[in-house]
């Protein structure tokens, strides 16, 4: 856990750096020492430095978030569902071979700060960075832009934006 610490020092004074944020190095300094106050530190610590870490740095055209997918259709690693489809489903892609990758099917997430490969979760077991402010465990979606207000429909199984009506529960409610 030193080693894990030791990055998250490092990544947040460069963040400082980039972000003119202040810092409570406190917090941190307690996960070091293994206190009592330790869960509680993590906590606050997760919830302060950790959630706003690098957040503009990582992610892709379509989602700002700090972890990518291994898809377990092609057992390939992609910034998100849609760099996957784009990619696979390229023209320059055999027809025989191009394929979507299924949302619900994600198992595996990769950690954008530290690199470890974990089961889909929020927050990284290895730093502690959450990976997305949005996270949908039934979407295995992730995604830092919260002013988007996105929402899981369970009627039609997947994440909507706010704005967005969906139609097959339109359908649902009229008919």
């Amino acid at each position: 856990m030193g080693l894990a610490f030791g990055i998250i020092k490092v990544l947040a004074r460069n963040l400082h750096v980039i972000n003119q944020k202040p810092l409570n190095f406190s917090l941190v300094k307690k996960m070091e020492t293994g206190s009592h106050e330790q869960g509680i530190s993590h906590s606050l610590a997760v919830d302060e430095s950790m959630t706003e870490m690098a957040s503009g740095n990582f992610g892709c055209s379509h989602y700002r978030r700090r972890c990518k997918i291994r898809a377990p259709c092609c057992d390939e690693i992609f910034d998100c569902r849609h760099c996957h489809n784009d990619s696979k489903n390229s023209l320059e892609v055999d027809p025989l071979k191009r394929h979507d990758v299924p949302r619900h099917d994600i198992k595996r997430v990769i950690c954008s700060l530290c690199n470890t490969e974990q089961d889909v979760q929020q927050i990284c077991v290895n730093c502690g960075v959450c990976m997305g402010k949005y996270y949908c465990s039934k979407c295995n979606f992730f995604d830092d832009d919260v002013s988007k207000d996105q929402y899981h429909c369970d009627k039609c199984g997947i994440c909507r934006l706010h704005q967005h009506l969906c139609l097959k529960c339109i359908k649902i409610r009229w008919f």
